[in-house]
């Protein structure tokens, strides 16, 4: 059964890996936030939501084959590069990157590429990086800076933007997937609210 499984939730396990998942190739949905990450590789092609906040990645994670990506959230880690791998996820809607390690003339030029390629972005969240508080390039604020390089965005770090089209490309519709969790210790909880940190045997919801 394991090749048709759509959604994965390993929160909080202390995963320093996460290789041999792509051999799921239905699935959808990928939360492993709260572990020990500090490399990703991801190539699940039908995969839509990847979660890995909280975690120790210094990198944006390698896409390639993961190109129905539409929501990216890697807050709290401490990216400082990796610009580049975004380009894999073209679908892309909402990207997180808050609480990390951006910023520097090479990050800028790279986002900056990586934003003009990004039609489908509409919510960006890049608040708590070094270039939050820095002189873009053509001595602009950061704000401006990023709505000039993804005029569609309709969110900029947690705030709706003035003017902005809200029917512009509504969110893609969430997928009503079939969900199994492997429970960890760091208070995540799982569904069914039932399984036990020590379980090692995946709880699978009807």
């Amino acid at each position: 059964r394991a090749p048709v499984l759509r959604e994965l939730a390993l929160d909080g396990n202390g995963l320093r890996s996460l290789d041999g998942l792509d051999a799921y190739v239905a699935l959808r949905v990928l939360r492993a936030a709260h572990n020990e990450l500090a490399e990703v590789s991801v190539r699940c092609p039908k995969l839509r939501t990847l979660d890995l906040r909280h975690n120790a990645l210094r990198s944006i994670p390698a896409l390639g084959g993961s190109s129905a990506l539409t929501t990216l959230r890697l807050g709290h880690n401490s990216i400082g590069g990796g610009c580049e791998h975004l380009r894999h996820a073209p679908r892309l809607h909402t990207l997180e990157l808050d609480h990390n390690a951006l910023g520097g003339g090479a990050v800028h030029a790279a986002l900056a590429r990586v934003l003009h390629s990004l039609t489908c972005l509409r919510a960006l969240d890049v608040r708590a990086n070094p270039l939050e508080h820095q002189l873009l390039p053509g001595g602009v604020a950061a704000d401006a800076w990023l709505k000039s390089h993804a005029p569609r965005l309709t969110t900029l770090n947690g705030r709706a933007l003035a003017g902005a089209a809200a029917a512009a490309d509504a969110a893609p519709a969430a997928d009503a997937p079939a969900a199994v969790t492997v429970p960890g210790d760091s208070g995540a909880t799982p569904p069914d609210g039932g399984s036990s940190p020590e379980s090692k045997a995946p709880t699978t919801k009807a």
